[in-house]
């Protein structure tokens, strides 16, 4: 007759949450898994109860716990793979398990540093131009590893040129002086076009082509 001290007795659903699992050995509850995590474990009833396999589970249940509280963070608002590992970490759990956790949310289609970038990407756009560089910093500041960073560039902005971006940008602004002199609506465009990430030499370009002068500004 098998020990109950040493094999698994039961593993029974929770009643509040049907997809996880009590593991008992004996009458003690020794750990709380996903039922997936439990197959691929291999645990089921009369399992022998080691220390090898204790320690198995062990760090089974810190993944699943690292899983779910990075998908509490994610639920906030998106997050890239580098915030979610990050995120982690400050609460504690070891780089391993982390590592391990952000894979797997990468595979099942939770992360997508890609579908983030290019996001990110279209909103800081979408209602006023931006330089590329500007763009670049948001998504690098994020995370988002360089090819990800081009790749949504060049898909947002596509083969305009920054001075082409900081054009249009200009007239929108230009829109918001009606009435002012001349110097100070250069002024103004000069600066809102400054806090778009359009470098010097652009902003003193599309001052000239607006026959906004830098003598006038």
């Amino acid at each position: 007759m098998k020990n109950p001290q040493h094999h698994i007795t039961d593993i029974r659903a929770k009643p509040d949450q049907p997809s996880r699992r009590k593991i008992l050995v004996g009458k003690r509850v020794v750990a709380e898994l996903g039922e997936d995590e439990i197959d691929r474990l291999g645990l089921h009833e009369g399992t022998r109860w080691t220390e090898m396999l204790a320690e198995k589970v062990q760090s089974a249940m810190q993944l699943d716990k690292a899983q779910r509280e990075a998908m509490r963070i994610i639920a906030k608002r998106p997050r890239t793979s580098k915030e979610v590992s990050m995120a982690l970490i400050r609460k504690g759990f070891g780089e391993a398990t982390v590592d391990s956790a952000v894979r797997r949310l990468v595979k099942d289609g939770w992360l997508n540093d890609t579908q983030f970038a290019h996001a990110l990407a279209d909103e800081t756009t979408r209602r006023k131009p931006a330089s590329r560089r500007l763009v670049s910093e948001r998504l690098k500041k994020r995370g988002v590893k360089s090819t990800d960073v081009d790749a949504a560039i060049r898909d947002t902005i596509g083969s305009s040129s920054e001075s082409d971006e900081a054009v249009k940008l200009a007239k929108l602004l230009m829109k918001r002086t009606t009435g002012l002199d001349l110097r100070t609506k250069a002024r103004r465009i000069a600066g809102g076009l400054a806090r778009r990430g359009f470098d010097e030499e652009t902003v003193l370009d599309v001052l000239e082509r607006l026959k906004l002068t830098v003598d006038d500004a």
